[in-house]
């Protein structure tokens, strides 16, 4: 429900953002919305994000992205897989923020050269994604270990692992259940 959304948002942004200089980045993830839910709700959401100080991230099909109410794109790597793009072409301009997902290494090779970051998951058993075999964290640090771009754990994590995904090359974790405030 967007209306939810919106509010889980503004709560969210209002519990979790600090005055430390440092940014958040709301990623708006709805795949059940169609294109124009998508976009209404991802307008809305962009003025909130910049009230608040913060960025919002589209989690999106590529032809679907609106650069004037975004500050960066990701790409699931079905939606990469889906747009086609060359390897050495950046789909969005070198002003805001690209990231993607990253599974396995060769997942990494292929999208390091465009992105500025990757989140890689899942690193642990999470209940959205309930086939997937976890990374583990070794399996995370060995993606850090050949990544040129910084990496975000991803998958079954909590605030209380940002510490172990720095530990393993990381910047830290992305993730929905662990800072979403209802």
């Amino acid at each position: 429900d967007p209306e939810i959304i919106l509010a889980q948002v503004a709560n969210t942004l209002k519990n979790h953002c600090s005055n430390d200089n440092s940014t958040t980045c709301i990623q708006l993830r709805a795949p059940s919305l169609d294109q124009m839910q998508y976009t209404q709700l991802a307008m809305k959401l962009y003025g909130i994000c910049h009230e608040a100080g913060s960025q919002l991230i589209w989690n999106c099909p590529l032809d679907w992205y609106q650069i004037a109410f975004a500050d960066g794109l990701h790409l699931s790597i079905n939606n990469f897989n889906a747009a086609k793009l060359q390897h050495d072409t950046r789909p969005i301009p070198a002003s805001q923020w690209l990231s993607m997902a990253c599974h396995n290494l060769v997942e990494l090779e292929s999208v390091q050269v465009l992105a500025d970051t990757v989140l890689v998951s899942p690193v642990k058993t999470t209940a959205t994604h309930t086939g997937s075999i976890p990374l583990t964290w070794a399996g995370f640090k060995a993606i850090c270990d050949q990544a040129r771009i910084p990496c975000y754990a991803l998958g079954g994590l909590d605030i209380s692992d940002v510490e172990m995904a720095i530990q393993q090359g990381g910047q830290g974790v992305a993730g929905i259940s662990c800072f979403i405030s209802k």
